[in-house]
């Protein structure tokens, strides 16, 4: 009984305890339903070591992000043995994946995973010896690039195919040198009518071992997961029209319209590559290919731009050479004989114009499409543009930073706008051109150094024709370690998914927006973007807008932004203004 009565007392008590807190919670609550949720306070110590079993539970998936990270917590903390374990671990599962990628003979991964450990842990972390075999093979492996390494550094933007000391070739030789790309892709059935599908391209010799480069849009149903039909890649020759030879896709890149394909054949002819220090706006050039199917046409004209921006990452040329559908993948040709690029299929949007992809973005990628698959670009979550000193100025000496992702990998590490980008995995970068330049090569899932200029420095201190300082020298500067993700199809989506749609209007339209009451959808412009489609569509500083609704397309390429406006430049009259921006563009990476 007395044992009975206590049990009932105590719960009594926590009866009327309960009752009292649930009394207190409804009054505190006020008008809000459910309970308050408290704070956690956590120290810094607790939150380092939370992120550090983050990290361990990641290190077999992620290896490198995961070393990445736990780099980026032992610089708040050098001492701590916790997290010097930690990184150890990490370091110790990049160094064994290297070490099975060698063993598999993937050399462009193992290439990728060992310069990762010598940016975070230095050269001694891989033995010379190793860093020397690895490059030797990926230079080997390399399509054009045989027997190419100096000083245990192979160097592959230098690269012009085969080198040979003949004279300048003919027009002939060109011919001989150039394929037509037959992909069969079985019967289409339209209206119970059965047609053959084929897609035909260009392509063109660029080693003796039958390699050849195309148009990646020309191969894409041999290597797209997302087509299920049926597909069968061959190839024509010159002077051999009813013979279809077989071929295989090596690599590809889609974000550039690149890929080398592989045919069983002896070449009539090997093209060399180009330089872009040897093409001025106005030299002729021929181009080869089989337009609509006519093989082995050749037309002429001359290079009409070399830095035209068209929304895929760099800038391509542009050429009054007569050019069709069929001619995608073929080589554009100067006089002295040299692939200066290769032509892709027409825009849309600029119907009637001619271009052609850069061959400095296909030196770029070559050791990577050498040892075969998808070619993937790096991201680091910012939009940029070219910083100059003075606004006259012909060269820039960086890239700026005009935005960060929220919770991205630049933002991670410390970028901030403002700063500027003035050199890429040890690559100067004086303007966006070059950035993206130097990003291609580097690939993804990696580690690399990255030199920011923070502050405003005037021209006292720095001006176009400088060069790069060491970090040590410059009191502007920093070094940066960042790791490279994949880059989303389409980045401007990846920022209005993760940030307030007023911020995102900055990197995306190009006008800074900054609240002006408490609607979610009045604000004012802060400052435009020189040359952004808010710059063109006549927005500037101080002008009210009224978000009205900013929706994706349904394949999110393009937002759909409406607005009310009252411009200045059009004496504040109010106008609900429409139009389409593109969710891609060389501004971001």
């Amino acid at each position: 009984m007395i044992n009975g009565g206590r049990r009932l007392l105590v719960f009594g008590l926590a009866t009327i305890i309960l009752s009292s807190l649930c009394l207190f919670t409804l009054v505190s609550c006020g008008t809000f339903s459910g309970a308050p949720r408290l704070i956690p306070d956590y120290t810094v110590e607790q939150i380092r070591y939370s992120e550090a079993q983050n990290i361990r539970r990641s290190i077999s998936d992620k290896p490198v992000y995961s070393l990445w990270l736990a780099y980026l917590l032992l610089q708040k903390d050098p001492g701590d043995d916790i997290l010097n374990v930690l990184f150890e671990d990490c370091v110790t599962c990049v160094k064994s994946e290297m070490e099975k990628d060698v063993a598999d003979s993937k050399w462009y991964e193992a290439d990728k995973l060992c310069k990762t450990l010598v940016c975070v842990c230095g050269s001694e972390a891989v033995s010379q010896e190793l860093q020397t075999t690895i490059l030797t093979n990926l230079a080997s492996k390399t399509v054009g690039n045989k027997e190419r390494v100096e000083a245990n550094i192979v160097d592959f933007s230098e690269m012009t195919g085969t080198e040979k000391s003949e004279p300048v070739p003919k027009t002939s030789d060109f011919i001989k040198g150039t394929v037509t790309v037959w992909v069969d892709k079985g019967v289409t059935v339209q209206n119970r009518v059965g047609y053959n599908e084929i897609a035909l391209g260009s392509g063109f010799f660029i080693d003796e071992s039958g390699y050849i480069i195309t148009n990646y849009h020309v191969i894409q149903s041999e290597v797209d997961p997302k087509y299920e039909g049926f597909s069968r890649l061959y190839i024509k020759l010159a002077g051999k029209p009813d013979d279809r030879i077989p071929a295989k896709v090596i690599g590809w890149d889609a974000s550039v319209d690149l890929a080398l394909i592989k045919a069983d054949v002896k070449p009539g002819f090997v093209f060399q590559l180009g330089s872009a220090s040897d093409l001025e706006i106005g030299d002729r050039i021929i181009a080869v290919g089989s337009p609509l199917g006519l093989e082995h046409t050749v037309t002429s004209g001359i290079i009409s731009a070399v830095a035209r921006d068209v929304g895929m990452p760099g800038k391509v040329i542009q050429i009054d050479a007569a050019v069709n559908s069929g001619n995608s993948g073929g080589p554009v040709v100067d006089d002295a004989g040299k692939v200066q690029g290769v032509v892709f299929a027409g825009l849309m949007q600029y119907q009637g114009l001619n271009f052609v992809i850069p061959v400095e973005s296909l030196k770029a990628e070559l050791a990577a499409f050498s040892c075969g698959g998808e070619i993937l670009h790096p991201w680091i979550g910012i939009a940029g543009r070219t910083k100059k000193v003075y606004p006259s100025d012909e060269e820039g000496i960086g890239v700026e930073v005009l935005y960060v992702l929220p919770a991205g990998i630049a933002d991670y590490a410390g970028i901030k706008p403002g700063d500027v980008i003035c050199s890429f995995d040890g690559v100067p970068v004086k303007d966006m051109d070059e950035l993206h330049n130097a990003m291609i090569p580097s690939g993804t899932d990696r580690i690399v150094d990255i030199e920011i200029l923070s502050g405003t420095p005037d021209s006292s201190t720095t001006n176009a024709t400088d060069e790069i300082k060491p970090v040590a020298t410059d009191p502007f500067r920093r070094s940066v370690k960042i790791y490279l993700e994949q880059r989303p199809e389409y980045p401007g989506f990846t920022i209005c998914e993760n940030d307030l749609l007023y911020k995102a209007f900055y990197p995306v339209v190009g006008m800074e927006l900054e609240p002006v009451s408490s609607s979610r959808r009045k604000f004012a412009v802060k400052s435009v973007i020189k040359g952004s489609i808010a710059d063109e569509s006549g927005f500037s500083d101080g002008d009210p807008v009224e978000i009205i609704s900013a929706e994706p397309t349904p394949d999110k390429s393009y937002l759909y932004v409406e607005v009310y406006a009252k411009k200045r430049r059009k004496g504040y009259l109010g106008v609900t203004l429409g139009f389409a921006v593109p969710l891609d563009s060389t501004s971001f990476f």
